[in-house]
């Protein structure tokens, strides 16, 4: 074998132990395993990092949400979405942060999206220098408490449009 061949195999061997530990009781060891396969970019482990967003507390979801946006697979990109109505401001502000880097990792990939696709795809492309109003108001309510704001979806739905509109 090869020594690149081998040190794939190391490499996938640690990646299945860090999974396997995603299952621990303990929080540290889920703590580590979860941060230890974002810095790795495992992409093997979205399916069972997406599994752990329902069913774990706060602080073990906050974890995998930054685990995910490390990763930067566009697998996670909805179920981070929906941490974007979370009650608590750590757990948005860190989906918010995971789906920037979602972004990033999508535009370096080369994958492109239209503003013709859904308005979903058209959040990640808010950049605070093409679309400061837009960057700022839409951040700054999802630090707020978007559950409380009744206006909040209905104002970021006529930002998107207007967004779409002017990229047409």
């Amino acid at each position: 074998m090869s020594e690149k061949n081998l040190e794939e195999k190391a490499k996938q061997k640690e990646i299945s132990n860090w999974i396997e530990n995603l299952k621990s009781k303990d929080f540290f060891v889920f703590y580590d395993a979860a941060h230890m396969l974002g810095e790795m970019g495992a992409k093997e482990a979205v399916p069972h990092l997406l599994g752990l967003l329902k069913s774990h507390k706060a602080p073990e979801r906050s974890k995998v949400i930054q685990a995910l946006g490390k990763i930067g697979s566009i697998d996670a990109l909805f179920p981070v979405m929906e941490h974007l109505k979370e009650k608590e401001p750590y757990l948005r502000a860190h989906a918010v942060g995971a789906l920037r880097r979602i972004r990033a990792k999508l535009l370096e990939s080369g994958q492109n999206f239209t503003p013709k696709q859904p308005l979903h795809f058209s959040l990640l492309f808010i950049h605070p220098a093409d679309h400061p109003k837009a960057f700022k108001e839409f951040y700054g309510q999802v630090k707020r408490k978007p559950n409380k704001s009744p206006n909040f979806w209905k104002l970021l739905a006529k930002q998107l449009t207007a967004i779409e509109r002017k990229l047409k």
